[in-house]
Protein backbone atom coordinates (compact mmCIF):
# COMPACT_ATOMS: atom_id res chain seq x y z
CA UNK A 1 0.00 0.00 0.00
CA UNK A 2 2.79 2.16 0.87
CA UNK A 3 4.42 1.39 -2.60
CA UNK A 4 1.58 2.60 -4.41
CA UNK A 5 1.51 5.78 -2.53
CA UNK A 6 4.67 6.53 -3.14
CA UNK A 7 4.35 5.68 -7.35
CA UNK A 8 0.96 7.75 -6.96
CA UNK A 9 3.17 10.67 -5.18
CA UNK A 10 6.25 10.30 -7.49
CA UNK A 11 3.66 10.37 -10.78
CA UNK A 12 2.07 13.06 -10.03
CA UNK A 13 5.26 14.84 -8.57
CA UNK A 14 6.51 14.18 -12.41
CA UNK A 15 3.38 15.16 -14.06
CA UNK A 16 3.50 18.87 -11.96
CA UNK A 17 7.10 19.23 -13.24
CA UNK A 18 6.19 18.39 -16.49
CA UNK A 19 3.46 20.94 -16.54
CA UNK A 20 5.54 23.82 -14.89
CA UNK A 21 8.54 22.97 -17.43
CA UNK A 22 5.41 23.01 -20.47
CA UNK A 23 4.29 26.05 -18.90
CA UNK A 24 7.75 28.00 -19.01
CA UNK A 25 8.55 27.08 -22.68
CA UNK A 26 5.20 28.18 -23.63
CA UNK A 27 5.93 31.60 -22.28
CA UNK A 28 9.09 31.85 -23.49
CA UNK A 29 8.00 30.91 -27.07
CA UNK A 30 5.21 33.58 -27.00
CA UNK A 31 7.83 36.19 -25.74
CA UNK A 32 9.59 35.91 -28.51
CA UNK A 33 7.48 35.30 -31.01
CA UNK A 34 7.50 38.41 -33.64
CA UNK A 35 4.66 40.82 -33.61
CA UNK A 36 5.20 44.07 -35.15
CA UNK A 37 5.53 47.12 -32.05
CA UNK A 38 2.50 49.68 -32.43
CA UNK A 39 3.77 52.24 -34.88
CA UNK A 40 4.54 55.73 -33.40
CA UNK A 41 2.66 58.85 -34.10
CA UNK A 42 3.55 60.08 -37.26
CA UNK A 43 5.55 57.20 -38.46
CA UNK A 44 4.23 53.83 -40.99
CA UNK A 45 3.19 56.81 -43.79
CA UNK A 46 5.02 55.38 -46.83
CA UNK A 47 6.90 58.72 -48.24
CA UNK A 48 6.22 59.84 -51.73
CA UNK A 49 6.37 57.02 -54.43
CA UNK A 50 10.21 56.99 -56.40
CA UNK A 51 10.09 56.84 -60.18
CA UNK A 52 13.03 54.25 -60.99
CA UNK A 53 13.44 50.91 -59.25
CA UNK A 54 16.89 48.84 -59.42
CA UNK A 55 17.69 45.87 -57.80
CA UNK A 56 21.10 44.43 -58.06
CA UNK A 57 22.57 41.40 -57.03
CA UNK A 58 25.61 39.70 -57.31
CA UNK A 59 25.65 35.49 -57.61
CA UNK A 60 27.02 33.49 -54.98
CA UNK A 61 27.98 36.78 -52.85
CA UNK A 62 28.42 36.15 -49.49
CA UNK A 63 28.75 39.31 -47.33
CA UNK A 64 31.64 38.07 -44.93
CA UNK A 65 33.67 38.62 -48.20
CA UNK A 66 33.18 42.13 -48.62
CA UNK A 67 35.37 44.56 -47.01
CA UNK A 68 31.98 46.79 -46.41
CA UNK A 69 31.16 43.73 -43.61
CA UNK A 70 34.75 43.53 -42.11
CA UNK A 71 36.42 41.25 -44.84
CA UNK A 72 40.36 41.99 -44.70
CA UNK A 73 40.89 41.97 -48.60
CA UNK A 74 39.32 45.00 -49.85
CA UNK A 75 37.26 43.05 -52.84
CA UNK A 76 34.64 45.94 -53.49
CA UNK A 77 35.61 49.34 -52.93
CA UNK A 78 33.39 50.96 -54.97
CA UNK A 79 30.68 49.37 -53.32
CA UNK A 80 32.32 50.75 -49.70
CA UNK A 81 32.09 54.22 -51.50
CA UNK A 82 28.66 54.35 -52.41
CA UNK A 83 27.12 52.81 -49.31
CA UNK A 84 28.44 55.89 -47.54
CA UNK A 85 25.86 57.63 -49.04
CA UNK A 86 22.57 55.02 -48.06
CA UNK A 87 21.99 52.37 -45.76
CA UNK A 88 23.72 49.03 -44.66
CA UNK A 89 21.98 46.41 -43.66
CA UNK A 90 24.16 44.20 -41.11
CA UNK A 91 22.59 41.39 -41.29
CA UNK A 92 20.38 40.39 -44.21
CA UNK A 93 19.21 37.06 -44.74
CA UNK A 94 18.17 35.04 -48.02
CA UNK A 95 15.05 32.55 -48.01
CA UNK A 96 16.87 30.47 -50.77
CA UNK A 97 20.64 29.21 -51.19
CA UNK A 98 20.24 28.32 -54.93
CA UNK A 99 19.21 31.05 -57.45
CA UNK A 100 16.89 28.61 -59.02
CA UNK A 101 14.76 29.23 -55.33
CA UNK A 102 16.06 32.75 -54.14
CA UNK A 103 14.80 34.30 -57.65
CA UNK A 104 11.23 33.24 -57.62
CA UNK A 105 11.11 34.32 -53.34
CA UNK A 106 12.36 37.75 -54.62
CA UNK A 107 9.88 38.16 -57.76
CA UNK A 108 6.96 37.16 -55.46
CA UNK A 109 7.77 38.21 -52.10
CA UNK A 110 7.12 34.91 -50.85
CA UNK A 111 8.20 31.42 -49.19
CA UNK A 112 9.42 29.33 -51.82
CA UNK A 113 7.46 26.30 -50.84
CA UNK A 114 4.41 29.12 -51.32
CA UNK A 115 4.97 28.87 -54.53
CA UNK A 116 5.15 25.23 -55.19
CA UNK A 117 2.08 23.16 -56.97
CA UNK A 118 1.04 20.64 -54.20
CA UNK A 119 0.14 17.84 -56.16
CA UNK A 120 3.23 18.01 -58.44
CA UNK A 121 6.09 20.11 -57.08
CA UNK A 122 7.01 22.27 -59.65
CA UNK A 123 6.83 26.05 -59.28
CA UNK A 124 3.15 27.34 -60.05
CA UNK A 125 3.14 30.60 -58.25
CA UNK A 126 -0.76 31.59 -56.79
CA UNK A 127 0.28 35.16 -56.67
CA UNK A 128 1.22 38.07 -59.13
CA UNK A 129 4.57 38.96 -59.51
CA UNK A 130 5.82 41.91 -58.70
CA UNK A 131 6.48 43.43 -62.54
CA UNK A 132 2.95 42.72 -63.60
CA UNK A 133 2.09 44.50 -59.74
CA UNK A 134 3.93 47.49 -60.66
CA UNK A 135 2.72 47.77 -64.63
CA UNK A 136 -1.00 47.16 -63.32
CA UNK A 137 -0.85 49.43 -60.28
CA UNK A 138 1.76 51.96 -61.05
CA UNK A 139 2.29 51.85 -65.27
CA UNK A 140 6.14 50.87 -64.67
CA UNK A 141 8.08 49.04 -67.03
CA UNK A 142 10.13 46.24 -66.43
CA UNK A 143 13.16 44.63 -67.46
CA UNK A 144 15.98 42.17 -66.67
CA UNK A 145 19.77 42.00 -67.13
CA UNK A 146 21.97 38.86 -66.80
CA UNK A 147 24.39 36.73 -67.51
CA UNK A 148 23.50 34.08 -65.85
CA UNK A 149 22.55 31.56 -68.77
CA UNK A 150 19.44 30.37 -67.10
CA UNK A 151 18.28 33.17 -65.00
CA UNK A 152 15.36 31.58 -63.41
CA UNK A 153 12.26 33.87 -63.60
CA UNK A 154 9.61 33.80 -66.28
CA UNK A 155 10.75 36.40 -69.14
CA UNK A 156 7.18 36.61 -69.95
CA UNK A 157 6.22 38.87 -66.68
CA UNK A 158 9.11 41.52 -67.76
CA UNK A 159 8.91 44.02 -70.96
CA UNK A 160 12.21 43.35 -72.02
CA UNK A 161 14.52 40.57 -70.52
CA UNK A 162 18.47 39.66 -71.58
CA UNK A 163 20.55 37.07 -70.22
CA UNK A 164 22.84 36.20 -71.74
CA UNK A 165 26.44 34.25 -70.18
CA UNK A 166 28.49 36.34 -73.28
CA UNK A 167 27.83 39.61 -71.90
CA UNK A 168 30.38 40.96 -69.21
CA UNK A 169 29.11 42.78 -66.09
CA UNK A 170 29.41 46.18 -67.31
CA UNK A 171 27.78 45.56 -70.94
CA UNK A 172 24.91 44.47 -68.83
CA UNK A 173 25.17 48.09 -67.14
CA UNK A 174 25.24 49.43 -70.03
CA UNK A 175 22.33 48.12 -71.42
CA UNK A 176 20.02 48.52 -68.57
CA UNK A 177 21.05 52.06 -68.20
CA UNK A 178 20.14 52.24 -72.02
CA UNK A 179 16.56 50.94 -71.77
CA UNK A 180 15.65 53.29 -69.05
CA UNK A 181 16.96 56.48 -70.30
CA UNK A 182 15.13 55.43 -73.41
CA UNK A 183 11.81 55.44 -71.05
CA UNK A 184 11.59 58.93 -70.28
CA UNK A 185 8.27 58.94 -69.94
CA UNK A 186 7.59 55.82 -67.83
CA UNK A 187 8.62 54.69 -64.59
CA UNK A 188 10.82 51.43 -64.60
CA UNK A 189 11.86 48.76 -62.64
CA UNK A 190 14.92 47.06 -63.55
CA UNK A 191 16.76 43.83 -61.80
CA UNK A 192 20.59 43.89 -63.06
CA UNK A 193 21.86 40.21 -61.80
CA UNK A 194 25.85 40.09 -61.96
CA UNK A 195 27.28 36.68 -62.38
CA UNK A 196 30.45 37.38 -61.62
CA UNK A 197 31.60 36.02 -58.08
CA UNK A 198 29.40 32.49 -59.37
CA UNK A 199 31.83 29.35 -59.70
CA UNK A 200 34.45 29.01 -61.53
CA UNK A 201 35.78 32.22 -61.88
CA UNK A 202 38.54 33.34 -64.16
CA UNK A 203 41.90 34.22 -62.62
CA UNK A 204 41.39 38.04 -62.93
CA UNK A 205 45.05 38.84 -63.56
CA UNK A 206 46.19 41.40 -60.58
CA UNK A 207 43.63 41.39 -58.79
CA UNK A 208 43.84 37.47 -58.19
CA UNK A 209 47.77 36.92 -57.52
CA UNK A 210 47.14 40.30 -54.59
CA UNK A 211 44.39 38.44 -53.45
CA UNK A 212 46.42 35.08 -53.05
CA UNK A 213 49.09 36.33 -51.83
CA UNK A 214 47.58 38.34 -48.61
CA UNK A 215 45.85 35.03 -48.49
CA UNK A 216 48.67 32.99 -48.14
CA UNK A 217 50.40 35.40 -46.11
CA UNK A 218 47.41 35.87 -43.14
CA UNK A 219 45.90 32.82 -43.23
CA UNK A 220 45.02 33.77 -39.47
CA UNK A 221 43.15 36.47 -40.50
CA UNK A 222 40.10 34.72 -42.11
CA UNK A 223 37.52 32.47 -40.79
CA UNK A 224 35.80 31.10 -43.89
CA UNK A 225 38.19 28.01 -43.76
CA UNK A 226 37.91 26.09 -40.66
CA UNK A 227 41.06 25.04 -38.96
CA UNK A 228 39.83 21.27 -39.89
CA UNK A 229 39.94 20.33 -43.55
CA UNK A 230 41.10 17.50 -45.51
CA UNK A 231 44.25 17.41 -46.84
CA UNK A 232 43.41 17.82 -49.89
CA UNK A 233 41.84 21.34 -49.18
CA UNK A 234 45.04 22.39 -47.57
CA UNK A 235 46.14 24.13 -51.07
CA UNK A 236 43.18 24.48 -52.85
CA UNK A 237 41.12 26.50 -50.55
CA UNK A 238 43.26 29.52 -50.82
CA UNK A 239 43.50 29.59 -54.49
CA UNK A 240 39.69 28.81 -54.75
CA UNK A 241 38.58 31.70 -52.12
CA UNK A 242 41.54 34.02 -53.76
CA UNK A 243 40.01 33.41 -57.11
CA UNK A 244 36.45 34.37 -55.85
CA UNK A 245 37.90 37.43 -54.16
CA UNK A 246 39.28 38.62 -57.08
CA UNK A 247 36.25 37.92 -59.37
CA UNK A 248 33.93 40.22 -56.99
CA UNK A 249 35.96 43.15 -57.95
CA UNK A 250 34.25 42.46 -61.73
CA UNK A 251 31.06 43.12 -59.99
CA UNK A 252 31.68 45.64 -58.33
CA UNK A 253 33.49 47.51 -61.14
CA UNK A 254 29.80 47.58 -63.01
CA UNK A 255 28.38 48.75 -59.60
CA UNK A 256 30.61 51.88 -59.66
CA UNK A 257 29.97 52.83 -63.83
CA UNK A 258 25.84 52.45 -63.30
CA UNK A 259 26.40 54.64 -60.08
CA UNK A 260 28.33 57.02 -61.66
CA UNK A 261 25.89 57.43 -64.55
CA UNK A 262 23.34 57.41 -63.33
CA UNK A 263 24.13 60.26 -61.37
CA UNK A 264 25.59 62.44 -63.98
CA UNK A 265 22.19 61.67 -65.29
CA UNK A 266 20.01 62.84 -62.70
CA UNK A 267 18.43 59.67 -62.14
CA UNK A 268 19.84 58.80 -58.66
CA UNK A 269 18.57 60.93 -56.86
CA UNK A 270 15.21 59.87 -58.56
CA UNK A 271 15.77 56.41 -57.90
CA UNK A 272 15.82 53.37 -55.05
CA UNK A 273 18.64 51.36 -55.68
CA UNK A 274 18.64 48.06 -53.41
CA UNK A 275 21.56 46.08 -53.67
CA UNK A 276 22.10 42.62 -52.58
CA UNK A 277 23.00 38.50 -53.61
CA UNK A 278 20.65 35.77 -54.36
CA UNK A 279 22.90 33.49 -52.26
CA UNK A 280 26.14 32.93 -50.33
CA UNK A 281 28.89 30.60 -51.67
CA UNK A 282 30.67 27.38 -49.59
CA UNK A 283 33.41 26.96 -51.88
CA UNK A 284 33.43 22.55 -51.11
CA UNK A 285 34.05 23.54 -47.71
CA UNK A 286 32.89 20.41 -45.97
CA UNK A 287 31.77 18.74 -49.15
CA UNK A 288 29.73 21.19 -49.68
CA UNK A 289 30.05 22.36 -53.47
CA UNK A 290 29.75 26.18 -54.25
CA UNK A 291 25.96 26.32 -52.87
CA UNK A 292 23.69 23.35 -52.87
CA UNK A 293 20.59 22.96 -50.45
CA UNK A 294 22.34 24.04 -46.73
CA UNK A 295 21.08 26.62 -45.11
CA UNK A 296 24.40 27.51 -43.88
CA UNK A 297 25.21 31.04 -42.87
CA UNK A 298 28.04 31.53 -45.42
CA UNK A 299 25.30 30.63 -47.57
CA UNK A 300 22.09 32.49 -46.49
CA UNK A 301 23.87 35.90 -44.98
CA UNK A 302 23.90 38.08 -47.40
CA UNK A 303 24.68 41.80 -48.28
CA UNK A 304 22.64 44.74 -48.39
CA UNK A 305 22.73 48.37 -49.05
CA UNK A 306 19.92 50.40 -49.93
CA UNK A 307 20.36 54.03 -51.76
CA UNK A 308 17.69 56.03 -51.65
CA UNK A 309 16.36 59.29 -53.05
CA UNK A 310 16.06 62.56 -50.90
CA UNK A 311 12.27 62.25 -49.21
CA UNK A 312 13.27 58.65 -48.18
CA UNK A 313 16.30 60.22 -46.70
CA UNK A 314 14.81 63.12 -45.16
CA UNK A 315 11.72 61.00 -43.75
CA UNK A 316 14.02 57.80 -42.13
CA UNK A 317 16.87 59.98 -41.01
CA UNK A 318 20.71 60.31 -41.69
CA UNK A 319 22.60 57.82 -43.38
CA UNK A 320 23.33 54.62 -40.86
CA UNK A 321 24.46 50.88 -40.56
CA UNK A 322 21.19 49.30 -39.90
CA UNK A 323 21.86 46.70 -37.51
CA UNK A 324 18.08 45.17 -37.50
CA UNK A 325 18.18 41.39 -39.04
CA UNK A 326 16.25 41.74 -42.15
CA UNK A 327 14.84 39.26 -45.17
CA UNK A 328 15.03 38.86 -48.63
CA UNK A 329 10.87 38.73 -48.50
CA UNK A 330 11.14 42.13 -47.22
CA UNK A 331 12.19 43.33 -50.58
CA UNK A 332 9.02 43.04 -52.17
CA UNK A 333 7.17 45.09 -49.79
CA UNK A 334 9.37 47.58 -50.19
CA UNK A 335 9.73 47.85 -53.77
CA UNK A 336 5.75 48.20 -53.67
CA UNK A 337 5.96 50.77 -50.92
CA UNK A 338 8.37 52.84 -53.15
CA UNK A 339 5.66 52.86 -56.17
CA UNK A 340 3.38 54.09 -53.83
CA UNK A 341 1.38 50.88 -53.66
CA UNK A 342 0.33 48.17 -51.01
CA UNK A 343 1.21 44.54 -52.51
CA UNK A 344 -2.07 42.39 -52.65
CA UNK A 345 -3.59 41.17 -49.57
CA UNK A 346 -2.40 38.56 -48.13
CA UNK A 347 0.92 38.24 -50.49
CA UNK A 348 3.72 39.74 -49.09
CA UNK A 349 5.01 37.65 -46.18
CA UNK A 350 7.98 40.49 -45.05
CA UNK A 351 7.62 43.79 -44.18
CA UNK A 352 8.77 47.13 -46.19
CA UNK A 353 12.25 48.23 -45.48
CA UNK A 354 10.66 51.63 -44.89
CA UNK A 355 9.54 50.76 -41.66
CA UNK A 356 12.59 49.51 -40.78
CA UNK A 357 14.07 52.69 -41.57
CA UNK A 358 11.77 54.71 -40.21
CA UNK A 359 11.63 53.51 -36.23
CA UNK A 360 8.55 51.27 -36.71
CA UNK A 361 9.81 48.41 -36.24
CA UNK A 362 13.29 47.79 -34.16
CA UNK A 363 13.25 44.24 -33.55
CA UNK A 364 15.21 41.63 -35.72
CA UNK A 365 12.91 39.67 -38.15
CA UNK A 366 12.96 36.24 -37.60
CA UNK A 367 14.31 34.96 -40.74
CA UNK A 368 13.86 31.10 -42.76
CA UNK A 369 15.79 29.86 -45.31
CA UNK A 370 14.90 27.24 -47.52
CA UNK A 371 17.72 25.16 -48.44
CA UNK A 372 15.07 22.93 -51.37
CA UNK A 373 17.25 21.66 -54.18
CA UNK A 374 17.30 18.44 -56.28
CA UNK A 375 18.33 16.08 -54.31
CA UNK A 376 19.04 15.46 -50.77
CA UNK A 377 20.19 15.96 -48.21
CA UNK A 378 18.82 19.52 -47.81
CA UNK A 379 18.29 21.70 -44.50
CA UNK A 380 16.21 24.58 -43.45
CA UNK A 381 17.07 26.98 -41.27
CA UNK A 382 15.44 29.50 -38.58
CA UNK A 383 17.49 32.51 -37.22
CA UNK A 384 15.62 35.18 -34.53
CA UNK A 385 18.14 37.30 -32.54
CA UNK A 386 21.54 35.77 -31.98
CA UNK A 387 20.24 32.07 -32.67
CA UNK A 388 20.49 29.96 -35.35
CA UNK A 389 18.35 26.49 -35.52
CA UNK A 390 19.52 24.24 -38.24
CA UNK A 391 17.80 20.93 -39.73
CA UNK A 392 19.46 18.91 -41.92
CA UNK A 393 17.14 15.87 -43.97
CA UNK A 394 19.25 13.05 -43.35
CA UNK A 395 19.01 9.66 -41.32
CA UNK A 396 21.74 11.12 -39.27
CA UNK A 397 20.77 11.52 -35.03
CA UNK A 398 19.68 14.34 -33.71
CA UNK A 399 19.32 16.84 -37.23
CA UNK A 400 18.32 20.00 -35.46
CA UNK A 401 21.78 21.96 -34.20
CA UNK A 402 21.23 25.36 -32.19
CA UNK A 403 24.31 27.81 -33.31
CA UNK A 404 25.15 31.50 -32.30
CA UNK A 405 24.79 32.64 -36.18
CA UNK A 406 26.84 35.87 -35.54
CA UNK A 407 29.05 35.21 -33.47
CA UNK A 408 29.54 31.06 -34.66
CA UNK A 409 28.97 32.04 -38.81
CA UNK A 410 30.66 28.56 -39.25
CA UNK A 411 28.66 27.17 -37.02
CA UNK A 412 30.62 25.00 -35.47
CA UNK A 413 29.56 24.75 -31.78
CA UNK A 414 26.28 22.88 -31.52
CA UNK A 415 24.86 24.90 -28.61
CA UNK A 416 21.81 22.85 -29.05
CA UNK A 417 21.75 21.37 -24.94
CA UNK A 418 22.98 24.65 -23.54
CA UNK A 419 20.40 26.68 -24.44
CA UNK A 420 17.01 24.42 -24.28
CA UNK A 421 14.57 27.01 -23.85
CA UNK A 422 15.85 28.95 -26.66
CA UNK A 423 15.97 25.29 -28.99
CA UNK A 424 12.18 24.31 -27.96
CA UNK A 425 11.07 28.52 -29.09
CA UNK A 426 12.62 28.29 -32.44
CA UNK A 427 12.10 24.24 -32.63
CA UNK A 428 8.25 24.95 -32.58
CA UNK A 429 8.75 27.66 -34.58
CA UNK A 430 10.29 26.67 -37.14
CA UNK A 431 7.41 23.65 -37.70
CA UNK A 432 4.86 26.91 -39.03
CA UNK A 433 6.82 27.64 -41.88
CA UNK A 434 5.86 25.94 -45.61
CA UNK A 435 9.23 23.64 -46.19
CA UNK A 436 9.59 22.56 -49.46
CA UNK A 437 9.78 18.83 -50.71
CA UNK A 438 12.92 17.41 -50.53
CA UNK A 439 12.52 16.73 -54.67
CA UNK A 440 11.08 18.96 -56.56
CA UNK A 441 10.90 20.04 -60.71
CA UNK A 442 12.62 23.58 -61.66
CA UNK A 443 10.39 25.98 -63.62
CA UNK A 444 10.72 25.23 -67.27
CA UNK A 445 12.08 28.49 -68.77
CA UNK A 446 11.75 26.71 -72.48
CA UNK A 447 14.05 24.23 -74.23
CA UNK A 448 18.11 24.64 -73.28
CA UNK A 449 20.50 24.50 -75.61
CA UNK A 450 23.11 22.24 -76.08
CA UNK A 451 25.58 24.68 -74.74
CA UNK A 452 23.35 26.28 -71.98
CA UNK A 453 23.16 22.49 -70.97
CA UNK A 454 26.66 21.81 -70.54
CA UNK A 455 26.84 25.18 -68.55
CA UNK A 456 24.83 23.97 -66.26
CA UNK A 457 26.38 20.85 -65.99
CA UNK A 458 29.88 22.18 -65.23
CA UNK A 459 28.34 24.68 -62.16
CA UNK A 460 26.35 21.61 -60.64
CA UNK A 461 23.32 22.59 -61.61
CA UNK A 462 22.76 19.30 -63.56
Amino acid sequence: MRKSRRLIKFFSLFIALCLIIAAICLVYVRQHEFTAPPEPAGRGQNPPPIRHLFLVTFDALRADHLDLYGYPVVTAPHLTRIAAEGYVFARCITQGVMTFTSGPILLYGRYYADLLDKKTGALDPPFPSLPEILRDQAGYASAVFANHGDFPVNRKLFDAFTDDFHLTESELAKQALAWVEERADRPTFVWLHLFAPHSPQPAAGARFESALAYRLQHPDRFHDVPPLLRPRMKDVAPRNWATYDAAIAKSDDALAWLIAEMRQAGLLERSLVVFSADHGERMNIDGILAHKRWAKRSLAHVPLVVLAPPAWRQAAGSFRTVSTTVRHIDLFPTFCAAAGIDPPQGQAAGVSLWRILDGSIRRDLPAFTDGAGSGIPMSFSLEDGPYVLSHVVSPRKSPYRLYLGKTDPQELKNLRSRHPLAFLSLLYRLSLYPQSPVNHQRYDSGPMTPEEIERLRTLGYL
